[in-house]
């Protein structure tokens, strides 16, 4: 948290947020109807 604070008071210059993602978690099934 205090990561993303600094960040986000970083102004003058871009910054990089890594977020972790779970490996465990499903892909969602998207349905479409063609």
């Amino acid at each position: 948290k205090d990561a993303l604070k600094a960040a986000v008071q970083e102004t003058n210059k871009p910054t990089i947020i890594n977020v972790m993602i779970s490996s465990s978690a499903q892909r969602k099934q998207q349905d479409f109807d063609w």
